[in-house]
């Protein structure tokens, strides 16, 4: 393969990718300040992690 044919993939390829990237629009949460906007929790393949409360020392 010449350098040529592989600059040209390489380029086709980057052009592919930067085009793939520009596609789709996230949904516009606000998740900083005094009161974010989280996504709602949804049930995964893994189960939900629980943490146990704290208990006073001594």
């Amino acid at each position: 393969m010449s350098r040529q044919t592989t600059f040209r993939i390489l380029s086709v390829s980057a052009l592919a990718v930067a085009l793939a990237a520009c596609s789709g629009k996230a949904p516009e949460l606000e998740q900083y300040g005094g009161i974010p906007e989280m996504p709602k929790p949804h049930r995964g393949l893994m189960p939900d992690m629980t943490t146990a409360k704290p208990a006073q020392w001594g």
